[in-house]
């Protein structure tokens, strides 16, 4: 059994969503959250400042 973080599923599903009519995808709620590093798809934590 594998498991495959949350963060590989929504950029694939960005990817493929994106890739037909056009579509956009915008993930909301991240906005009080920092990433835990410089990379993309880095995992992110709740500011609490």
């Amino acid at each position: 059994m594998y498991i495959i973080p949350l963060w590989v599923i929504l950029h694939l599903f960005k990817n493929e969503y994106e890739s037909h009519d056009d579509g956009t995808v915008k993930i909301k709620g991240l906005e009080k959250h920092k990433p835990l590093s410089n990379h993309k798809f880095a995992g992110r934590k709740l500011a609490t400042n």
